[in-house]
């Protein structure tokens, strides 16, 4: 994304003294914003529904994610539906949560990606 930043506004911003921390905080981080919003959903969800790297290293009980508690709803000759779907609605509330708190970002981003100069 931030080859994608004319280096014009870089330039301009260098000739009116500023230095090059300021350029970043000022001119490209918020420029950057729906890329970064995107990125932190996209992170958020797959770090969320992870399911084989929990398993792998988490012995105790008291530690397993909610993704591994909803396997355990499911045995060998049957399977609780009632209470995987409604363990599913509590595991998608904190993905829902962020996409509502990152949304603006992102619908920005979706909006300007396809617009030039």
């Amino acid at each position: 994304f931030y080859m994608s930043v004319p280096d014009e506004l870089c330039e301009a911003a260098r000739i009116d003294g500023m230095s090059e921390y300021r350029i970043w905080a000022q001119i490209m981080l918020p420029l950057s914003k729906p890329a970064l919003s995107t990125l932190t959903i996209f992170t958020f969800v797959n770090t969320w529904n992870d399911f084989l790297g929990p398993l792998l290293y988490l012995t105790r009980m008291e530690l397993k994610t909610i993704q591994i508690g909803l396997r355990m709803f499911i045995s060998q000759y049957s399977s609780e539906y009632g209470l995987i779907m409604a363990a599913s609605v509590v595991a998608l509330i904190p993905v829902v949560i962020v996409f509502l708190v990152l949304q603006k970002f992102f619908v920005q981003g979706v909006a300007t990606a396809g617009l030039k100069g």
